[in-house]
């Protein structure tokens, strides 16, 4: 019994929505080395990733207290 090969549309990824990440750290490289594997990572499987960095957690909290949403938190506390 030969397996078959599978097709084109289960080997397509499903588009997923775009993935909202805060990352807050008052290292500035660590913030750019973040931010960058962040960007590679999702365009190496085809993510949209909207990363917004911050230096200062006053600052996070005023965005978030102002109504900005994120789906993932990167803290370094």
């Amino acid at each position: 019994m030969q397996k078959s090969q599978p097709t084109q549309e289960k080997t397509k990824r499903r588009p997923i929505r775009m993935l909202k990440i805060a990352v807050c750290d008052d290292e500035q490289s660590y913030l750019h080395d973040v931010k960058r594997l962040l960007d590679e990572y999702g365009a190496a499987h085809g993510i949209e990733l909207a990363t917004a960095v911050f230096s200062l957690p006053f600052d996070l909290l005023n965005r978030v207290e102002s109504g900005a949403e994120f789906d993932l938190y990167l803290l370094d506390v």
